[in-house]
């Protein structure tokens, strides 16, 4: 450890590279963004809804102000990364503001423990604390007053818009949910009712959302599970969590439902959290971005993440090299900070030496946040656009296949599963459905097998859904047996093993954004070919398919809905090899075969259009308005010709160049061009062709049809190859004019010589009827060449088909032998768990000494404990019997009567039963639920309660005597709880004081005889009680009475040494001395 010595923030050093500039097409994107937010449909062009895809941008900049935002910070929380691989320049944030945050949540008990956390907290520190206590609705926190006295920090009540500023602490008052946006408070009522509330849940998301990796969440002392979920969000941003010790807590049940999540940093006694606290934060690599570890040694840096990347692999067998390496350095530098180490290289080191770090760290990689029905909005869309038409439209004997990779612990697998429950219902129709929920961690299917969740997640479920879908047990939710049977959890590494296929959906949210595009150009082919036909991909908000967009289609483009697209023509065939290229052999010739097999229906209508909707006007498009009017004004006359110089397109007027051949038509530009410039037009364009490169003849004389001549260029370009096709040819003329004494001498040359030109065209004309009789031999040849290549081709292609085939029965084999070795996991895992909870029913029955007895509708014996011979006459043999058939100990009470009551209102009861030897037993009947919260009968439980009816009476009995004692005490005594508040007082106290004990319960002390108790001595010495358990005696205080009289009280205090409701008690004890000169 190293030492915790302060040290002045560094506030000229950058925290992270800053955002990139923003571009045009960023705005424009932004404003596209904007105008589909108001779109009331879903049902875009699909090449409108491709350049939305292709234009969206990862998020809007934001502005710094004052010196809040001093140091910029590059860690977008996962709500605005993005997956894209066109689109995700990998920007893991927005600018953070540079100061840490504190979210300190405390419940019962924790007064103590946020007074000793502050006691120890020195002034300095470049923490923002905020501090949220459960407190009774409208109650008024006096907490910042009993932290002033711990602490030099500044001690503030939170206000609505006041920024946090390092070194302060801030009180939430009850009743109100915190969020922070811009680094300032701001606050909501909360609507939730009492019990339901989970107040520090909602902090630390908030803290989360807006602090990233600078946020922190320490939990004291508290009774129940809030704040457990919102650790979650805190670690998914890279933020550290604190817990105080369970053993050490007033109330263990916050802190140990926090340690049971496995997300706690350091869990300490919270005299030592101060100390490792600003250790923390003061560590370099706290809250530091990647870029600036790069800045100072990137080789150094980038070489021993890839150690530690290896280690990982080698003690967990997976591979991290393809997740986003800036989300892995900022685990791996938290990490560094939290164990005190002064680099990467002796982390390096820890790691080799420490294989529970190692499971942390993985642990760390894997975090996953996640909820039930996370982004509401998209499941409404979810449901309506996916799930109803599924279930609306499928054939009954035909099941529902659905795969949730990436589910970490089942939520969002069972939020799919309520969706399609809740679409069966409303339709009436009842599909066999199969749900397969993968994850990589053994730990997290462990948990989603289980199905068990805190109270929390009312938070995230309607009411509704809670009580249909969900039964209460103690302190937790479990799915009922209807949602559970219909997802089946298996350890599954998406990037490796094969597959799921013939699949109507895969839900795959923010699993994508951990991953880099090479992993993510992998694993979107795999989705195309899991799914069947229509079927569909539902991804997270800051998700999108990318490069991919000619196999998916996108249902809603708000929510990332997509539906798979047949891969018809061939320029998606190529991409999509190419894309493809990282799977295994198998896998790549099954999906390319699955694509071949789409090439017929390449014109079919896409299974996501509707045919008859009129298609949306075309939009404008500015720069092919241009493009093409700078084409027709000022380009030059063109061609463009394919490989064996036929013409594909004429562009402007050729005919000065080019005439039409005579006989049948052609388009070969040699049979079109004009004799004087047809040898130096075939010399270069068969150089042109031949060496790749461009051509260019200059002043060429050309003829006019008036028989004046002009100078002509030609220039000819070979074009790149377009996605696989074939090499062009792009032929340009341009006309020079010639002088005109030029153009005389010319005419006399061509008069001077035409003897001479009609010997030489005679010559060449026989020459080109060689040559021509040469090329028609040579093109014969080829055409036959072609032909014995195409048979070849054929035969090729028959037997690569029948090899695809193969491979393709191979592929889908393997899949379903996957999926019935995760069906058979699965069916062992439920055997165990079933053996498992026979035996722990076994053992409970014959431990426990409560008589207990399990009634069936018919209220025939099913079970009993062995104590429940003492009071009824039964043998093992008795099974079955009806209840009324045996004889029993009790008296004055019908067993049946009261049973039969319990099945029909379903409302438990209570009540005292006897025994003829005069044992007093305590009668619960309850109806006897099955998970799925079906009755099948009553359970019966009898509790001794003898001897505490005795204990009880002999403490009536002393109670009565107190009584007496206190109401026979001539002097006024009060009790007060641990807020000075009135809980009691004796008939003396009210008479000497002239108070009505209706409106004096309940008010607190200070308040009392016009504020006359208000004394800064007396307050002292009553504020110091409780905490210290301190007394005092003899307190000399002058009082005004209700008679006019002043005379001197003499007050005694105490502590009484007994725990209740409203805390610790405090007995206060007056003796009223008459003044001097009084009577």
């Amino acid at each position: 450890m190293t030492s915790s010595k302060r040290r002045k923030p560094d506030h000229n050093k950058p925290d992270g590279d800053q955002s990139p500039a923003p571009t045009p097409e960023h705005d424009q994107a932004h404003d596209q963004a904007q105008q589909e937010a108001a779109d009331k449909g879903r049902s875009e062009a699909p090449d409108q809804a491709q350049d939305s895809e292709r234009q969206q941008v990862e998020g809007e900049d934001v502005q710094p102000t004052d010196e809040w935002l001093s140091q910029g910070r590059q860690d977008q929380s996962k709500s605005q990364e993005t997956s894209q691989p066109p689109e995700q320049a990998d920007q893991e944030a927005q600018p953070r503001p540079a100061l840490f945050v504190a979210g300190v949540g405390a419940s019962a008990g924790g007064v103590r423990a946020i007074e000793e956390f502050f006691s120890e907290m020195p002034q300095g520190s470049k923490i923002a604390f905020v501090i949220l206590q459960h407190m009774a609705p409208g109650h008024r926190s006096v907490l910042d007053a009993l932290i002033r006295r711990k602490t030099e920090i500044t001690v503030e009540e939170a206000q609505e818009k006041a920024r946090l500023q390092a070194d302060h602490v801030y009180v939430v008052q009850s009743g109100r949910d915190v969020d922070f946006r811009d680094g300032c408070f701001h606050f909501e009522a909360s609507g939730e009712e009492r019990g339901s509330r989970m107040p520090i849940d909602h902090l630390f998301r908030s803290l989360a959302a807006e602090f990233g990796d600078r946020a922190i969440a320490v939990i004291l002392s508290g009774a129940g599970s809030d704040g457990t979920l919102g650790l979650k969000e805190i670690k998914g941003e890279g933020g550290v969590v604190m817990v105080q010790d369970p053993d050490e807590a007033e109330y263990a049940s916050m802190p140990s439902s926090a340690v049971a999540t496995a997300l706690a940093d350091m869990v300490l006694p919270v005299r030592r959290m101060a100390e490792e606290l600003l250790r923390y934060v003061d560590h370099p690599a706290a809250g530091a971005t990647p870029a600036a570890e790069r800045e100072t040694n990137e080789r150094k840096f980038e070489k021993n993440v890839q150690r530690i990347i290896q280690i990982v692999r080698a003690k967990t067998g997976h591979n991290f090299v393809h997740y986003k390496q800036n989300t892995i350095r900022r685990r791996i530098q938290r990490r560094i900070a939290v164990h005190q180490l002064p680099d990467i290289e002796e982390y390096v080191k820890f790691l080799r030496q420490n294989p529970d770090e190692v499971q942390a760290l993985f642990r760390d990689l894997l975090i996953n946040v996640t909820s039930f029905f996370r982004d509401p909005e998209a499941w409404v869309a979810l449901q309506e656009d996916v799930v109803t038409p599924i279930v609306r439209d499928r054939d009954p004997e035909e099941p529902i296949r659905v795969w949730v990779p990436g589910c970490a612990t089942g939520e969002e697998a069972y939020s799919v599963a309520i969706l399609f429950a809740e679409a069966m219902d409303r339709l009436e129709r009842q599909i066999p459905i199969k749900i397969f929920a993968t994850d990589i961690s053994p730990e997290g299917i462990d948990a989603a097998r289980d199905g068990c969740y805190p109270p929390n997640i009312a938070a995230d479920l309607t009411p509704a859904r809670l009580k249909e879908y969900f039964v209460k047990k103690e302190e937790q939710y479990r799915v009922v047996n209807r949602i559970r049977e219909m997802v089946v959890f298996a350890v599954h590494d998406l990037t490796r093993d094969p597959p799921f296929s013939q699949l109507d959906l895969i839900t795959c949210r923010n699993l994508l954004i951990y991953m880099d595009q090479d992993l993510q150009k992998t694993i979107l082919p795999v989705f195309h070919y899991s799914l069947a036909r229509g079927g569909c991909l539902f991804l997270g908000t800051s998700e999108g398919v990318g490069d991919f967009l000619q196999m998916y289609a996108p249902v809603d483009k708000r929510w990332k809905i997509y539906r798979v697209e047949p891969v018809s023509s061939e320029r998606h065939i190529e991409e999509f090899r190419q894309a493809i290229l990282g799977l295994e052999p198998p896998r790549l010739r099954r999906v390319i075969a699955m694509a071949d097999r789409e090439k017929p229906r390449e014109k079919e209508t896409r299974s996501g259009d509707r045919e008859d909707r009129p298609a949306p006007p075309a939009p404008v498009d500015a720069r092919e308005v241009l493009r093409r009017t700078m084409m027709d004004r000022y380009a030059p006359p063109a061609v463009l010709l394919d490989h064996d110089f036929n013409v594909l397109y004429f562009h402007g007027e050729t005919d000065k160049f080019l005439r039409p051949p005579q006989g049948e038509p052609a388009f070969n530009l040699l049979a079109m061009a004009r004799d004087s410039l047809l040898y130096r037009l075939t010399v270069a364009l068969r150089e042109a062709r031949s060496e790749g490169k461009p051509v260019r003849c200059e002043q060429i004389p050309v003829r006019r049809t008036d028989g004046r001549f002009f100078n002509a260029d030609l220039t000819i370009s070979p074009l790149e190859r377009q996605r696989g096709g074939p090499r062009l040819l792009l032929v340009t003329f341009e006309e020079h004019p010639g002088p005109d004494d030029e153009e005389a001498r010319q005419a006399d040359r061509d008069r001077e010589s035409d003897a001479r030109h009609q010997d030489l065209q005679d010559q060449l004309n026989s020459t080109r009827q060689d040559l021509q009789a040469t090329i028609e031999e040579l093109e014969t040849s080829n055409e036959e060449l072609k032909s014995a290549n195409e048979e070849l081709q054929a035969n090729n292609e028959e037997l690569q088909s029948a090899n695809e085939e193969l491979e393709a029965s191979r592929e889908e084999l393997q899949s379903a032998n996957e999926e019935l070795e995760t069906v058979n996991t699965e069916l062992h895992r439920r055997n165990e768990a079933l053996t498992e909870a026979h035996d722990d029913i076994n053992n409970f029955f014959g431990a426990t000494d409560i008589a207990t007895l399990i009634l069936d509708t018919r209220l025939r014996i099913k079970r009993f404990t062995p104590a429940t011979k003492r009071i009824f006459n039964l043998i093992d043999a008795d099974h079955g019997r009806v209840i009324t058939d045996l004889t029993s100990q009790l008296i004055d009470v019908d067993l049946l009567d009261q049973a039969r009551d319990v099945i029909d209102t379903l409302d438990k009861k209570e009540l005292e039963v006897r025994t003829r030897d005069g044992g007093c037993y305590q009668l619960r009947i309850l109806p006897y639920r099955t998970a799925d919260n079906v009755i099948e009968g009553v359970v019966l439980t009898f509790q001794n309660i003898s001897e505490v009816k005795r204990v009880q009476e002999r403490a009536r009995d002393a109670q009565r005597y107190a009584e007496s004692v206190i109401a026979t005490v001539r002097e006024p005594l009060v009790v007060l709880d641990d807020s000075l508040r009135v809980v009691s007082a004796n008939n003396a106290f009210f008479r000497e004081f002239g108070l009505d004990p209706q409106r004096t319960s309940g008010k607190h002390v200070y308040e009392l005889d016009d504020r006359q108790w208000a004394g800064d001595q007396l307050r002292h010495l009553l504020e110091k009680i409780v905490p210290q358990n301190e007394e005092f005696n003899d307190f000399r205080v002058e009082h005004r009475f209700p008679d006019g009289q002043t005379k001197i009280m003499l007050l005694n205090a105490r502590r009484i040494q007994r725990q209740t409701e409203r805390g610790q008690l405090i007995l206060l004890a007056i003796e009223i001395v008459p003044k001097e000169g009084q009577e």
